[in-house]
């Protein structure tokens, strides 16, 4: 028998020897030493890598043999789960959830639990095992957050190991406010209380049929309910609305409750109101409507005389009383370029450049169109291309002994 007293990790190339002269070979064997002692006998060896169980290797008759395994010589931490996702909270609630940690080394393990989050508490915040399975209590209170997704990170630290619990939750607005015909149209009559825009979700034709009829600048806008559950289309309605107060309505009040909840699900940052029995109360009630409304004549402007060849700018405006994005129908009278340009927001200027190829008069002629088809009348503008004047060279050098007579010319024929 050997004894060796060591306190470190290493490799090396292990030889045992039986009686009778036969041989053992194990190679680059990561060993290490309990206690700093290392024995080996002609009956068996003690090999450990720190981290996996520790083995005993026995020999008996010339053949190597697993005869016992050992636990791990160091404390190790573990937990499960890894997280927990408290989903969806309005502002103001509370839940909880566990975990479990424990040590699935040999020893003892010491822990300690650290986080930087108010909405969150947890307990027991220090412990130690042996092996025994520990559980840990989180608790979130979601009072005073804002709408949003929060994060917190729990740390775990240990005397082998450290690793980390995270708790996620979502803050929803809160729930639509279910209002009354006659409340939404003191709402909508008086800007001191804030602007409140009434959104109609019904179809395009009940909509061109018939809307509340509400002044700027709390007019109604309309929105189909189909649309709001096309991804994109409920995107633009988010960045049109976010951070405002909407007013829904339908022909009950069914469907805009069902728009509400759509919107709030969506995490849309704004007030809803869901103003109930829809128009169909309010008619009833005496309140105004009014169908939609065409576009208003449009503008031309730009230069009205011109050259052959010359591109030109002229700008085209119109406004819609229902604020609806509009279409430009152009026609240059040269048989180019005719169709409709869209869409533009109401009131925008949309410039449109042309050219003329021959000399003669034209006329511009325009109208607009709103989403709901329903056209302006037209609007014109006469522009003149000149033919170009030709000077013969002869006549040229005439005039320039009289320059008199070219300055007078030249007022003549507009130069």
């Amino acid at each position: 028998m050997f004894l060796f007293i060591l306190n470190q990790t290493f490799k090396l190339n292990l030889v045992i020897t039986k009686n009778g002269g036969g041989k053992i070979m194990i190679r680059k064997t990561s060993v290490i030493l309990v206690f700093g002692l290392l024995i080996l006998s002609t009956t068996g060896v003690l090999i450990t890598d720190g981290k996996e169980s520790s083995k005993i290797f026995g020999h008996k008759n010339n053949i190597t043999e697993i005869i016992e395994t050992l636990p791990p010589n160091r404390e190790n931490l573990s937990y499960y789960p890894k997280s927990h996702d408290f989903g969806n909270k309005y502002e103001g609630e509370v839940d909880n959830t566990t975990f479990e940690i424990w040590n699935s080394g040999c020893c003892t393990l010491y822990y300690e639990l650290t986080w930087n989050c108010s909405w969150v508490d947890v307990h027991p915040t220090i412990g130690i095992s042996q092996g025994e399975h520990d559980t840990i209590f989180v608790d979130i209170n979601t009072t005073g957050l804002v709408w949003g997704s929060y994060i917190c990170n729990i740390l775990i630290t240990s005397n082998n190991g450290s690793g980390i619990f995270t708790v996620m939750v979502n803050i929803l607005r809160e729930n639509y406010l279910n209002i009354t015909v006659g409340e939404a149209w003191e709402f909508l009559i008086n800007t001191n209380n804030g602007i409140q825009i009434p959104i109609d979700i019904r179809t395009d034709d009940e909509w061109k049929k018939e809307h509340i009829d509400t002044p700027f600048p709390e007019n109604p806008k309309h929105h189909y309910l189909d649309d709001l559950q096309n991804e994109t289309k409920l995107k633009e309605f988010k960045e049109l609305y976010n951070g405002k107060e909407i007013i829904l309505y339908s022909e009950s009040s069914d469907q805009s409750a069902i728009a509400a909840q759509m919107l709030i699900d969506n995490k849309f940052f704004g007030t809803i109101y869901n103003m109930l029995g829809g128009i169909t109360t309010w008619k009833a009630a005496g309140y105004p409507t009014i169908g939609n409304r065409p576009p208003e004549k449009p503008t031309i402007t730009g230069p009205q005389k011109g050259k052959v060849g010359i591109v030109y700018n002229y700008t085209f405006n119109t406004t819609d009383l229902d604020d609806d994005y509009l279409y430009y129908y152009i026609n240059w009278s040269d048989d180019t370029g005719e169709g409709w340009f869209g869409p533009y927001a109401s009131g925008e200027n949309v410039i449109v450049n042309h050219t003329w190829s021959k000399k003669g008069t034209y006329i511009i002629k325009t109208k607009a169109r709103d989403i709901y088809n329903d056209e302006s009348i037209w609007s014109n503008l006469i522009i003149t291309i000149p033919r170009n004047k030709v000077v013969s060279k002869p006549f040229m050098n005439f005039l320039e002994n009289y320059p008199n007579l070219y300055s007078i010319l030249g007022y003549l024929l507009r130069f």
